[in-house]
């Protein structure tokens, strides 16, 4: 599957929100000014390619923490405010995926 323009290109996507969101376009995805603690549940993995990074989430809240999932509902990353997360797709046999990447110097996404 051929990277998209918006990938090659750096695209991002800013949200402002006080619900929970898809995380499905661009590779830099910001969250900005949500009103609560919002869940960002991440596109079907078998629509992807392997590889990546596929997504740069910033959570760029000053209170609220934003909680990133797969698509079927699991927990990937918790992003406190103003951390960052890079997320690389390792596998894909469902929608689900196997995600790993950084939120941090210190902290590793995914398992070992």
């Amino acid at each position: 599957m051929p990277i998209s323009d918006t990938t090659f290109f750096g695209g991002s996507t800013f949200v402002s929100s006080g619900s929970n969101i898809s995380i499905h376009k661009g590779f830099r995805f910001w969250v900005v000014d949500a009103t609560a603690n919002i869940d960002g549940t991440l596109p079907d993995a078998t629509t992807l390619r392997l590889g990546g990074p596929h997504f740069y989430i910033v959570n760029l809240n000053a209170t609220f923490t934003l909680d990133v999932k797969d698509d079927g509902g699991t927990s990937i990353v918790q992003l406190d405010q103003n951390e960052i997360a890079i997320l690389v797709l390792i596998a894909q046999a469902d929608a689900n995926g196997i995600w790993k990447g950084s939120s941090g110097p210190d902290e590793v996404i995914g398992a070992a």
